[in-house]
């Protein structure tokens, strides 16, 4: 049963990592942005949406078989899509066998743009400040403030539908506004969010209502970070997605497996490690941006908007043009 486990979640990543690369493959500068935005979001809304799915199965009589079968259901429903709706994007001149050496020069050609390392990383800390919380909230809401079960689904149900709703309008904000105006603020919602959640914990003993006012806006934010993060991590690097999409995924899933020991460590004891784990996210990701402006700095007086330099070199790039 592990091991079908595991070879589902792998699965899961595989699939993750090919919708990355496809949407670099056929997407540009605005477009990208949209796109990456609301990807990167139903990949951040499905940890909070699939405990509530479960809770649903098990509600109606089902057990945990009942949700492993659910698992394969959904599984074989994205294989038919995808073998159905899903062209192969990347040109023949630009496909290779995948040896093992190929992967690892991909991976090490991505890693010395420093632009990507750095806004891959804001993305990786502000998804390990968000898990933080959709570890916890059950410890925390539940077993140490008594929250009866119903209201505790929905309030966790609004902060997905909340990323949502924001992630819908943010579509409407690509093109108005620079891509990183916009993280910008999605980095002073999950500010504001940690400090209310630190004081919440720290001195008003982790009272309910601002503890979930916190987390609500702190999901809500991350509308804005996800799509635009990955989308400038990759604009440097187009003609490796597929090398670009896998580092994102990996370094994703590390922050996975490194939050769920840090921030649970308190059970329904303390809410401090995750009130931790939440800030350390935070100002990861806010240093990272702040690292990635600068490494995107222009290096002569001509190109004094990045933003706009950067914009320009993927709308002049064609989607089967090896972008250096």
């Amino acid at each position: 049963m592990r091991t079908g486990l595991g070879v589902a979640i792998a699965a899961n990543k595989v699939a993750a990592t090919i919708a990355r690369a496809v949407v670099i493959d056929v997407a540009r500068s605005d477009a990208m942005a949209r796109v990456m935005s609301i990807l990167m979001a139903l990949g951040g809304l499905a940890p909070a949406i699939a405990p509530v799915i479960g809770g649903v199965v098990l509600t109606a009589g089902g057990t945990w078989r009942t949700i492993f079968w659910t698992r394969v259901e959904f599984g074989v429903l994205m294989t038919v899509t995808a073998a159905a709706f899903v062209p192969e994007t990347l040109p023949r001149d630009r496909r290779h066998r995948g040896w093992l050496g190929a992967v690892l020069h991909g991976f090490r050609s991505v890693l010395r743009e420093h632009s990507f390392v750095a806004y891959m990383l804001v993305g990786a800390f502000s998804a390990f400040a968000m898990l933080g919380y959709i570890a916890n909230a059950a410890y925390v809401l539940l077993g140490m403030n008594g929250m009866a079960p119903l209201p505790f689904s929905l309030f966790f149900a609004s902060t997905a539908l909340a990323q949502v709703g924001l992630s819908i309008l943010h579509a409407r904000l690509v093109g108005r506004f620079r891509p990183r105006e916009l993280i910008v603020l999605g980095l002073t919602m999950s500010a504001a969010a940690a400090i209310l959640i630190a004081l919440t914990v720290w001195l008003w003993d982790a009272a309910t209502l601002p503890l979930c006012a916190g987390f609500l806006v702190l999901m809500a934010s991350q509308a804005f970070i996800f799509g635009h993060s990955a989308a400038l991590a990759v604009s440097d690097v187009t003609s490796r997605a597929g090398s670009a999409s896998a580092l994102l995924g990996i370094v994703q899933a590390l922050a996975l497996a490194l939050y769920a020991a840090l921030a649970s460590s308190g059970g329904t004891t303390t809410s401090v490690p995750m009130a931790v784990v939440i800030v350390v996210g935070v100002i990861g990701a806010a240093a990272s941006f702040n690292t990635a402006r600068r490494a995107s700095r222009p290096s002569h007086p001509r190109a004094a908007n990045p933003d706009s330099a950067r914009d320009q070199v993927t709308k002049d790039t064609s989607p089967g043009h090896v972008h250096e």
